[in-house]
């Protein structure tokens, strides 16, 4: 029988152990970072969202803000679209013109990959389409 021999991890192995152990690091930081991102409501998006649902629960939007709204509904945090779903139904309530545009988004959003998403834009296109035409 061969007797195994304790030989020391070079430099070279360590080098590799080392490094790969901070790209898995980086990769699992930069994960959380994207899930939960901490500072997403000083984002341009987070705010432009807020100020959507303020004036639309204030008063009916203009057609640029109704625009932005769409937009937000489809991009960004799931918290700012899940504002800009909150802004198109307050929208809709308020201007039944709007109301083909909501629901094209919202069809969309609800066939998307989010659940959560989807399960909100469902929810909202089903209250949308249940509410009675003025």
């Amino acid at each position: 029988m061969s007797e195994v021999k304790n030989r020391p991890i070079d430099s070279y192995t360590w080098g590799l152990m080392i490094f790969l152990g901070l790209i898995l690091l980086l990769g699992g930081g930069y994960f959380l970072w994207s899930r939960y991102n901490p500072f997403f409501d000083q984002s341009p998006e987070f705010k432009g969202a807020e100020a959507v649902l303020s004036a639309a629960r204030r008063r009916a939007l203009t057609a640029d803000e109704f625009a932005d709204c769409l937009l937000l509904c489809e991009s960004g945090e799931l918290t700012v679209r899940l504002s800009a779903m909150a802004s198109l139904e307050a929208a809709v309530k308020r201007s039944p013109e709007y109301k083909p545009q909501a629901v094209e988004v919202l069809k969309r959003v609800a066939a998307g990959k989010d659940t959560q998403a989807s399960a909100s834009a469902t929810a909202v296109l089903k209250r949308l389409m249940d509410q009675p035409a003025r």
